[in-house]
């Protein structure tokens, strides 16, 4: 996992091209992730522990380069919406993945639905074909 999680992390840093970031806001989202490879562990090599150190990195890294100051309050409040509900996804059994699984791809499309495309910018695709990539991508 930590391999995805770098990479989705890194991704999703690179292709925000936002000025600002609010402590809160980097810490709900990065601990999104963690929520998601903390509950995805026994789904496979995916999935794997995140350190204490590589959280506050990644959060670090949001603030330095000022991640989320172009959101909307609506759009954090999506981003809040979005760390609860991986808070609330089931772990993932490997004998019965599909919960943890839709529970996954549920809170990726709920962000997806509710956060602007100006607060996710990317070069060249929406947030929502974004999430779309990386659901298609993982699973």
């Amino acid at each position: 996992m930590k391999k995805f999680m770098r990479g989705l992390c890194a991704a999703m840093a690179a292709s925000m091209v936002l000025t600002g970031c609010g402590n809160s806001v980097c810490e709900d989202f990065v601990d999104a992730f963690v929520n998601i490879s903390e509950k995805g562990q026994a789904c496979g090599d995916d999935f794997g522990t995140i350190t204490d150190s590589e959280r506050d990195e990644a959060i670090d890294e949001c603030k330095e380069e000022e991640t989320f100051d172009d959101c909307s309050s609506d759009d954090r409040k999506a981003i809040a919406d979005f760390r609860e509900c991986t808070a609330d996804m089931p772990t993932c059994s490997a004998s019965n993945p599909e919960p943890f699984q839709a529970a996954y791809l549920g809170c990726l499309f709920s962000l997806s639905a509710a956060v602007s495309d100006e607060c996710f910018p990317t070069t060249s695709e929406s947030i929502r074909r974004k999430i779309a990539s990386m659901t298609t991508s993982h699973y």
